[in-house]
């Protein structure tokens, strides 16, 4: 069936949700995992987006290619983590990163580059003026994109008080 997939990561809950799930998938499947992530061009706001709180320095005062570094460095360390966690699991699995100012297109053209036939990604589910004026990658790869996307939606919350938050406090 699938014997590659695709895991685009950022470093958000919902995304190491996502990758999870992918690992789980990959194991149950005996297919390859690349775990991938698109890196922007470098720019300040990018570095304290993908750094903080782990910063040494003023960002305001690094140089485009030592925020580059350092933001590759971070996606690294993020990457290399989840390839132990699914090696830890007896999957095959690696990590793939790309600049790219508009992640949907990185994260198709690595799926391309890879031989990946599945991607396997969170989807913040946002919509309405949220969308808008956000975007959605998970929306652009699909509409754009050839291949198969399983999409990793967040777990839906229970209201207060209701019966699924008193069987949650009572574990």
């Amino acid at each position: 069936m699938y014997r590659h997939l695709l895991a685009p990561v950022d470093a958000s809950d919902l995304s190491r949700d996502a990758a999870r799930q992918a690992t789980q998938l990959a194991a149950a499947l005996r297919a390859r995992l690349t775990f991938f992530h698109a890196l922007p061009t470098p720019t300040v706001m990018h570095l304290l987006q993908e750094t903080l709180p782990g910063l040494d320095e003023n960002p305001s005062l690094m140089s485009p290619e030592d925020i580059r570094s350092c933001m590759a460095a971070v996606t690294e360390k993020h990457l290399d983590g989840l390839v132990v966690i699914a090696h830890g699991q007896g999957v095959a699995a690696d990590r793939d990163m790309a600049e790219a100012d508009q992640p949907h297109r990185g994260i198709l053209e690595a799926a391309e580059r890879l031989g990946c036939d599945l991607i396997v990604m969170a989807s913040h589910g946002r919509s309405g003026v949220g969308e808008l004026l956000l975007g959605s990658v998970t929306h652009k790869v699909l509409a754009q994109g050839t291949i198969p996307v399983l999409v990793v939606r967040p777990a839906p919350t229970a209201e207060p008080g209701s019966e699924d938050n008193a069987v949650a406090a009572q574990r």
